[in-house]
């Protein structure tokens, strides 16, 4: 049920943050945070990862089902022996879904998160950096793969 929660509040930040920097920050602006070491940057991406295959939703949808497939069939077992490994699902589901709101609601993806010398990205981004590899980590090298 925690990890429920934790899926919930991530996409809830996720939500919030991208509809205040709609209503705060132009599209295409940037406002310098922690000294100009990161700007909050109004940008939209009607692609995927790296702007690939822009303004294709229907393909994100269908990579959405199918992972929901997959999790439900092939990892779900395996989660009541890892905690990481529910914490991982559970970021990285968390972040499809928040940019999956985007595409269904302004039919792009908002980022914001601007660090210089990698693509603006936003919260939903990293939740599903961060579950990834907490899930690389358990089935590579930590207690699923013993």
């Amino acid at each position: 049920m925690r990890y429920l929660g934790l899926g919930f509040g991530i996409v809830a930040v996720d939500q919030l943050t991208k509809l205040w920097i709609q209503r705060h920050v132009a599209l295409g602006d940037a406002r310098p945070l922690l000294g100009g070491l990161v700007y909050l940057t109004h940008a939209q991406n009607p692609g995927g990862a790296f702007g690939l295959f822009p303004h294709q939703n229907w393909l994100f949808f269908g990579v959405m089902v199918l992972l929901v497939v997959l999790v439900v069939k092939l990892v779900y077992p395996m989660t009541k022996r890892s905690p990481l490994l529910c914490c991982g699902l559970s970021l990285g589901l968390a972040g499809a879904v928040g940019n999956l709101i985007d595409r269904l609601r302004v039919g792009r993806v908002i980022d914001f998160i601007d660090v210089g010398f990698w693509p603006v990205f936003n919260v939903a981004d990293g939740a599903i950096v961060i579950g990834v590899a907490l899930l690389f980590w358990e089935l590579l090298g930590g207690r699923a793969a013993k």
